[in-house]
């Protein structure tokens, strides 16, 4: 059997549907990203982003960058944005567990996708 992939590592779907609401709850308490969420029907949201993590992390689901800069497209979203949901997604990752080393693998691969979602 091969390596476990990032997905089987972080605890698959379980982990994924904590890591997500944990996130969303820190994202909605932040100030500067709550208003991004004003008026949007939330359990979509987090559908989206646990289609996207599991896609990211190399387990079901299926994410394009067509699709991610298409949900992010009527936001002003800057560089602050992105990195301040990478911090609250670091905190989320970390609450539950998840090892320092595995939490920089998962930044490392989720970085490059600020080209998809900063439009501003």
């Amino acid at each position: 059997m091969g390596t476990p992939s990032l997905y089987e590592r972080v605890g698959g779907e379980p982990a994924i549907l904590a890591a997500v609401e944990n996130l969303y709850e820190r994202v909605l308490a932040d100030p500067a990203l709550a208003p991004f969420f004003q008026n949007v029907q939330m359990e979509t949201v987090k559908l989206h982003q646990r289609t996207f993590l599991a896609h990211v992390l190399g387990g079901p689901g299926q994410a394009s960058a067509a699709d991610i800069q298409r949900a992010h497209a009527k936001h002003a979203i800057e560089q602050r944005h992105f990195y301040a949901v990478s911090d609250h997604i670091v905190d989320a990752l970390y609450s539950l567990g998840v090892d320092v080393d595995t939490i920089a693998e998962i930044i490392t691969l989720l970085a490059p996708l600020s080209r998809q979602i900063v439009n501003a």
